[in-house]
């Protein structure tokens, strides 16, 4: 008798924890899907730095469009900052295939004004070479990056600013150095 009275009761519950319809036809994001972070902002100090793809999705060919801003919010109406040919850096990894994709950068030391509240921005890049040590499939997607035709895959830009305080006063030059992560992905 209690175990006929259990398998109703269990029956009773599993009936009652059943799916129903709610009339809505949108699908939920699955597990397997995360949402992709496609705008990311950092705040140091009297710096904000931001890092953004226009899109969570591209199409294979299709170009990339992502930028970097940084904006002082400090007290002074401007400040001068230090740094290499751009105070912004473009670190990628396509995680498809395991893939570094580095970002070559000049380094003079070029200063910058930043005017208070208003964000300096520069487009980003896609930067990457190969040596003869390479691999041939290695070799061919990074030929494929350099010519503009972006191929398929799961795409992580690490996106930083890298600069100093440029004040000929202070012998010591204050380095800040912001980071910051988006991803998108290319498909077919």
């Amino acid at each position: 008798m209690k175990k006929l009275l259990l398998l109703m009761l269990l029956t009773l519950i599993l009936t009652a924890c059943g799916t129903t319809s709610t009339g809505s036809s949108q699908t939920p994001p699955s597990a397997e899907e995360p949402v992709k972070e496609v705008r990311a902002e950092v705040t140091e100090g009297d710096f904000i730095y931001r890092l953004v793809s226009e899109k969570n999705v591209y199409k294979e060919g299709e170009p990339w469009e992502f930028y970097a801003e940084l904006e002082y919010v400090g007290e002074l109406d401007e400040v001068e900052i230090g740094h290499a040919a751009s105070p912004f850096y473009f670190d990628m990894v396509e995680t498809t295939r395991g893939y570094q994709i580095g970002y070559p950068m000049d380094e003079p030391y070029i200063v910058t004004t930043l005017k208070r509240n208003e964000p300096y921005r520069e487009n980003g890049y896609v930067g990457g070479g190969y040596s003869e040590h390479d691999s041939e499939e290695y070799v061919e997607f990074m030929k494929s990056l350099m010519n503009d035709e972006y191929p398929h895959g799961h795409y992580v830009i690490n996106g930083a600013t890298d600069f100093y305080l440029h004040d000929e006063s202070v012998s010591e030059k204050q380095n800040v150095r912001l980071e910051a992560v988006v991803e998108f992905d290319v498909i077919k």
